[in-house]
């Protein structure tokens, strides 16, 4: 019988049983001090760990050694669609002992993980998009089931690509590098609650926001479901770090190219600018045109990140990829969407996951008016690049990493012209 949902932090274990491989089945529920279920954008698979309060020597016993799965399901009282997923055992850690009993931890993930590095691909792919490369990686090299494969999106061309003894995460964090299609120029592979996901940004920010989440809700503490609204924890961890964003070519940057065949030396310069009102989480960009001393912009100084490639464009029967396509673009959108950082914890919510859009309200600090005024510089969109799904006493409560490329208020013009200016820019 399902248990009714009394508060926003409550949850249900479902199932939380180890396998042992000579097949013994040990259900740990009550011996779990807390367990961690972690998703995020940059990493191909989900992985998890376990506190465990063991008064059994279930590790001797066991003879626990990383040959050993986890099946877990989570749900919330009376919402019937839990996490539900298989990991492996790989480490244990952090073992200490008293005098009855001995606590450590158990870390999981995802069976792909702990296969991909027993596998090297050394193979050539003829006349393919990126995506379908992927999709063979995942199929035939990890034999994924096509259950846990949940969304692979199409990529634009087809190309010729020898992979050289790659293993096959390796490689598709390689191709997804280069992929691009129309206005989609960076791209995600991952695994959540549904399963592997190869998608790009672009399409990620066309989604309709999950939820909406502000600071300052205020609720009768037994309304539960306004109750899940509501951050109980916020920090911004980084609102802008320009050194980095120069460094990495988020504003600006150029791509050299040197064709063999000809010896012709050609160099594409990018300017991030065009990205405004397109492809990105809000309506505005994080940086104006104010101008230094060298009378640049940061989306005009080209040099600050310049990539160099080798290509043979005269060769007809290459079907090559151009780093012009999606060198620059993508460096610029992996900065930009690190320019604003969030870390925040919500009430428990086993449907939160990675690739999401949430919209967030920020309050300002000092209301300009009575009641609470919303900041409108950094409220807005965000993108969940990451989540970690944490049981502890009794409670459950969701850990959120939000980015954001841009935002809803614009930046004050630059005064190119004023004179104090110029000469603070001088000295």
């Amino acid at each position: 019988m399902t248990k009714q949902l009394l508060s926003s932090s409550d949850y249900e274990i479902k199932n939380l049983s180890l396998y042992t491989s000579d097949g013994n089945q040990i259900d740990i529920r009550n011996l779990a001090l807390q367990i961690e279920i972690f998703e995020d954008i940059y990493s191909p698979c989900m992985t998890c760990k376990i506190r465990i309060t063991d008064g059994l020597d279930l590790v001797s016993i066991l003879k626990l050694h990383g040959n050993e799965y986890l099946e877990l399901e989570i749900d919330k009282p009376t919402l019937d669609d839990p996490i539900k997923k298989v990991f492996r055992l790989y480490k244990l850690s952090d073992r200490d002992f008293t005098t009855n009993y001995q606590n450590y931890t158990l870390h999981f993930c995802s069976e792909e993980f702990i296969l991909s590095p027993q596998i090297l691909i050394s193979k050539s792919y003829r006349g393919l998009k990126v995506s379908d490369m992927i999709r063979d990686i995942l199929v035939s090299k990890l034999k994924v089931h096509k259950d846990k494969i949940n969304r692979i999106q199409r990529t634009d061309k087809a190309y010729d690509i020898i992979i050289p003894k790659m293993t096959p995460f390796e490689a598709i964090s390689w191709l997804s590098n280069r992929a691009y299609a129309k206005n989609e120029s960076l791209f995600f592979f991952f695994e959540n609650r549904d399963g592997f996901n190869f998608v790009s940004y672009e399409s990620l920010l066309k989604e309709q926001p999950y939820a909406k989440y502000r600071k300052d809700f205020k609720v009768d503490p037994n309304d539960v479901l306004k109750n899940l609204e509501s951050f109980n924890y916020l920090k911004i961890m980084e609102e802008f770090d320009i050194m980095r964003a120069t460094r990495e070519g988020s504003f600006s940057s150029s791509t050299a190219r040197l064709n063999l065949i000809t010896g012709k030396f050609t160099v594409v310069p990018f300017n991030a600018f065009e990205f405004k009102n397109k492809g990105v989480l809000n309506k505005e960009v994080t940086m104006n045109l104010f101008r230094n001393r060298l009378d640049k912009s940061f989306y005009d100084s080209y040099d600050n990140m310049m990539k160099y490639s080798l290509t043979t464009d005269s060769d007809q029967t290459r079907n090559q990829m151009l780093p012009q396509d999606w060198l620059s673009q993508t460096a610029s959108k992996l900065g930009q969407i690190n320019l604003c950082k969030i870390r925040a914890t919500v009430p428990g919510d086993v449907l939160l996951k990675t690739g999401q859009v949430v919209e967030v309200e920020l309050p300002d600090i000092i209301p300009k008016s009575s009641g609470v005024d919303i900041n409108e510089t950094r409220s807005g969109r965000y993108l969940v690049s990451a989540v970690c799904h944490r049981f502890e006493d009794q409670i459950y409560a969701t850990v959120l990493d939000l980015i954001s490329d841009s935002i809803n208020e614009s930046m004050p013009p630059a005064n190119n012209e004023l004179e104090k200016l110029r000469e603070l820019a001088k000295l």
